[in-house]
């Protein structure tokens, strides 16, 4: 085999192999989160270092799904720096399904991290794409497990459908509510408290 063909197949191997350790950490987390087994370890947490933190890690994977024309970008409000009291670690984990979920439908445009003050002392965050979007029927049951948008070339499009299943558990656990809002053809917006 060429050189060029070799390394073609170690990528795809890899990539697999990526894919495959995914959905089984999905599978797990679920089953711990179902069983009451996960446990929130709240202590404070400086929003801007973990946007910027998640902002780096994706910047680095969209290269790895051939989606480096995709823009990831952070919007931060005018009070910035805000110290919020949670579990890093599970908020890291919803905010990336949100974004993970967000490469995965979006093949131009960009996608946008942000947040502001909100109501009775909370944050309200928000993932903003230029995806695919989702008709107004299938909003109903996105946040169920294992289910996906199906579309025209859903084939394009991987998983297993347990990524806003694990967001919609974790904003719970969490003590927020996750919702969405989107148009078909133009995006989606998921957001949370």
């Amino acid at each position: 085999l060429a050189f060029e063909k070799r390394g073609e197949y170690v990528r795809t191997i890899r990539n697999q192999g990526i894919y495959l350790l995914k959905m089984i950490d999905d599978v797990v987390e679920l089953t711990k989160m179902e069983s009451g087994k996960i446990t929130i370890r709240k202590s404070p947490c400086n929003i801007d270092l973990l946007l910027n933190e998640i902002l780096v890690v994706f910047n680095q994977y969209k290269e790895t799904v051939n989606k480096e024309h995709l823009e990831i970008r952070v919007n931060y409000p005018p009070q910035r720096g805000m110290v919020i009291y949670t579990d890093p670690g599970r908020l890291q984990q919803l905010i990336s399904n949100l974004i993970n979920n967000s490469v995965k439908y979006t093949e131009k445009g960009y996608i946008e991290i942000g947040y502001k003050p909100g109501s009775e002392q909370k944050i309200e965050f928000y993932v903003k794409d230029t995806g695919i979007g989702i008709d107004n029927e299938d909003q109903t049951y996105i946040f169920e497990r294992f289910r996906k948008v199906e579309t025209a070339n859903s084939g394009v499009y991987r998983g297993v459908g347990l990524g806003l299943s694990i967001a919609q558990l974790l904003v719970t656990l969490l003590g927020g509510e996750l919702g969405v809002y989107s148009v078909m053809g133009e995006g989606s917006t998921f957001y949370f408290s």
